[in-house]
Parts: C-alpha cells; structure tokens; sequence
C-alpha cells in the first residue's frame, strides 16, 4: 500500500503542475513529444502498467515546465521516495526513508 501512496503522489505532482500551468494535457504531450495517452495514464497513476517513469521521460517534464526552486525540491522528494519503494523492501530502508521525510519537513 505503502508504494501506491507513493506513486499517487509521484503522479498528482506532475498533475498539479501541469495545471497550475493551465496547460492541457494534450498540449503538454504535443510540445514534449510524449504521447498524450502516456501522460494521462501516468496522471491517473496507472503505475502497475507503466512501472517507474523513465529518468528521459522525467527531464523531458522537469524541462518542460521550468520548475521553481521549490518545485525541483519537492519533485527530488517524492523521487527519493518513489525510487526506495520500488527497489528497497527492508525496515533499515524504511528507516532512511523517515529520516529523509523528517528533515524535509524542517526545510
């Protein structure tokens, strides 16, 4: 459950971007080259399907919507996060991964 919660908010960041943007997704798709049916997929956390975002995929995005400095330090947050769910499964893991949540929260 832990790696779903993860991946939704991994996926409502990039959403909420493109939106607070006012772009649509479409467009979004057109001007990164993209497909516009990845990109909702991935927006409608489909992860079981697409698996972990590939890192080209990722910049393509990042680069796309000129992210502020806090943006970028949210982005590397849920990244770190989404990168020890997939590949860590023991309790010292999950233990970096309260530490990393505990100092972000003092930032």
């Amino acid at each position: 459950m832990e790696k779903e919660m993860i991946f939704q908010e991994f996926s409502d960041f990039f959403k909420k971007i493109r939106e607070k943007r006012s772009v649509s997704a479409f467009k979004v798709a057109l001007d990164t080259g993209l497909s516009s049916g990845y990109l909702s997929d991935f927006e409608n956390r489909l992860e079981e399907r697409l698996g972990m975002p590939r890192k080209t995929t990722l910049e393509k995005l990042i680069h796309y919507y000129n992210l502020s400095t806090e943006e970028v330090l949210e982005y590397n947050k849920l990244l770190l996060k989404l990168f020890i769910a997939n590949f860590v499964l023991d309790e010292h893991k999950k233990e970096i991964l309260f530490r990393v949540e505990k100092q972000n929260k003092k930032v």
